[in-house]
């Protein structure tokens, strides 16, 4: 049986619906949260089911992006951003790189978004 290797499986949990994505967010900590335990360092205490976001801090996070995106499109046309409400977690001319550094970053559901100039004509 061949080998998955590191970029199917981004690829595979890139795929996923947003709550599938939080679910395998969360096991991942929790693998983590197991080999540090393993490996004798201090327990972190992760909950099975991940918190859900209330529709008031999603609708605040989305406005934040919005906000930046306006006070920043002019330093990053033409290119992909990820944001975190006003955070940016990254930024560059390949949408599925961009992508997977945010999910790199720990952020579960990144906004991410093109600055093009027809979007803001």
């Amino acid at each position: 049986m061949e080998r998955t290797t590191f970029e199917q499986a981004i690829e595979v949990v890139n795929s996923l619906p947003t709550d599938d994505r939080e679910r395998f967010n969360q096991w991942f900590k929790e693998q983590e949260h197991l080999d540090t335990k393993a490996n004798g360092a201090p327990s972190i205490k992760f909950s099975s089911q991940p918190s859900p976001m209330t529709l008031e801090k999603r609708e605040a996070r989305f406005q934040r992006a919005l906000r930046w995106l306006e006070e920043n499109k002019a330093k990053y046309l033409g290119q992909w951003v990820a944001l975190d409400g006003d955070r940016l977690l990254a930024a560059g001319a390949d949408g599925k790189q961009v992508y997977a550094k945010a999910i790199a970053a720990g952020v579960a559901v990144p906004l991410l978004h093109q600055i093009n100039l027809e979007f803001y004509s």
